[in-house]
């Protein structure tokens, strides 16, 4: 689920000035936003484990973006399956932060 642009062609440009993010929303967006990447995550974890369904190959095929996921798998995998999946579903019940 990293996401990651990939230019296929022509030229990366840098703007003139600065970029400012004038975000107005509130802790509840960011809350939600946040649980569903961890959603996902979990979905592309159970996907090497169990294949569910075919992976795009193109989000692979970066150095980068390549390095990161496998970083990533390596040390998910590193924890057994039983505790992963435990840790993933029982720990936002049991530190919500105050989320509804």
């Amino acid at each position: 689920m990293d996401e990651h642009t990939v230019l296929s062609h022509g030229e990366i440009a840098e703007p003139p000035g600065a970029l400012i993010d004038d975000n107005k929303k509130d802790v509840s967006f960011w809350v939600d936003k946040h649980n569903r990447y961890a959603i996902r995550e979990m979905i592309d974890f159970l996907n090497q484990e169990h294949n569910f369904f075919q992976e795009d190959s193109t989000l692979t095929s970066t150095g980068e973006a390549k390095a990161k996921r496998l970083k990533k798998a390596g040390t998910l995998q590193s924890c057994t399956s039983a505790l992963s999946r435990t840790s993933a579903l029982s720990l936002p019940l049991f530190f919500r932060l105050g989320a509804p």
